[in-house]
């Protein structure tokens, strides 16, 4: 299946047509290469190594449930948000540079770090 064209992109976005699919560990790496602003380059740099410890750490969550420490449960939910947080901002970076920039949004595609799926009828499709 080919990627739809930019200007196709764009209308379909604008019409609430469009279901996008990242690629979250090349999203964060994206968003890595694109700040400037050093202590956010650093959060997020911090951010994507602890990604890869996410089962650890709910694995530990869920033993804390069963242990008096139950602060370290607030901790786990702590981390999952900021999680959470993260890639949603990642996620809507993305896509605002892939409206704004042909090249990027050709750069993207290419890289396969956005799947787009366009609907083809008039209904929008639900957010997931």
């Amino acid at each position: 299946m080919t990627a739809p064209t930019h200007d196709n992109f764009i209308q379909a976005y604008h019409k609430g047509n469009v279901r996008m699919q990242f690629d979250m560990e090349q999203a964060l790496e994206i968003l890595l290469q694109h700040q400037t602003d050093p202590k956010i380059h650093k959060a997020f740099l911090k951010l994507k190594k602890a990604k890869k410890n996410t089962k650890w750490l709910l694995a530990g969550g869920l033993i804390a449930l069963l242990t008096p420490f139950k602060a370290l449960c607030v901790l786990v939910l702590l981390f999952l948000a900021l999680m959470y947080l993260g890639e949603r901002y990642a996620r809507t970076y993305i896509t605002q540079e892939m409206l704004s920039s042909e090249t990027f949004y050709n750069e993207m595609i290419k890289q396969k770090v956005v799947n787009i799926i366009i609907n083809q009828s008039n209904n929008s499709i639900p957010e997931m």
